[in-house]
């Protein structure tokens, strides 16, 4: 009896402890940051960008049509619209994926911002598992893109 009175004790203790929590949470007014991004997509290729207000660069994403990486490996991913203009970015890779690090360039607005050409050629290098994929994407507008995207996210 003392054993079953002593684990309805400490269910319900836990509950209230749970419920606090959770009012806690709700009554939470901190304002969250609002997330932006855009996405190009090309056959079997995904370029994103993403940025959350106040941050001051980009996240880039991209999905490969063919697997490059192990898992977590370290990696570059060179975008260029012709050979004067290159961005290159370090990140971690995941099979198809490649996410860029938060603090990889600062000045990715600008040099994002001179990649203007209706194609885009992408390359992904995977230090660990010493493979590489590449290809075109089909960026329209891609400079506007880019544009409206800081505009959103600097402010």
């Amino acid at each position: 009896m003392k054993t079953k009175l002593l684990v309805l004790m400490l269910v319900g203790h836990l509950g209230y402890a749970h419920a606090k929590e959770d009012l806690a949470t709700a009554l939470d007014t901190t304002p969250t940051p609002k997330s932006h991004s855009i996405d190009f997509i090309d056959k079997n290729l995904k370029l994103t960008l993403a940025c959350t207000e106040g941050n001051t660069q980009p996240i880039l994403n991209v999905t490969m049509a063919e697997s490059f990486a192990f898992s977590g490996d370290p990696s570059v991913l060179i975008i260029s619209s012709d050979k004067q203009n290159r961005v290159k970015l370090r990140g971690t890779a995941t099979l198809m994926n490649f996410t860029s690090g938060d603090k990889t360039d600062p000045d990715l607005w600008e040099n994002l911002s001179k990649l203007q050409s209706p194609a885009l050629h992408l390359e992904v290098i995977s230090f660990r598992s010493s493979k590489y994929t590449s290809s075109d994407l089909a960026a329209a507008g891609f400079t506007a893109a880019v544009a409206k995207l800081k505009q959103d996210c600097i402010q």
